[in-house]
């Protein structure tokens, strides 16, 4: 498994960077379906879920809540979306 440096890639994202939204999506989009489907115990709502939490990640203000001083990224990125599959 490729670390993943959220120290760089978080901040670069808040700030808007697309290339770093994308670095995460691309690492962490099939995480982010079997985490839905694990809640939800449907395939294809599971794919709705995780497309509908990326986009509620990046294109609203999703990452911006994000406070690194809180907690480690991929710990809250895993509440974020066991709640939003709920």
């Amino acid at each position: 498994m490729n670390e993943v440096d959220f120290s760089v890639l978080v901040p670069a994202a808040q700030a808007g960077s697309k290339a770093a939204q994308d670095a995460l999506m691309t690492r962490f989009y099939g995480w982010s379906v079997s985490e839905a489907r694990r809640v939800v115990r449907d395939s294809e709502r599971a794919k709705d879920v995780a497309v509908e939490f990326w986009a509620w990640l990046f294109k609203g203000k999703g990452v911006l809540g994000y406070d690194a001083a809180k907690g480690a990224f991929y710990p809250w990125m895993a509440n974020q979306l066991r709640y939003r599959a709920l």
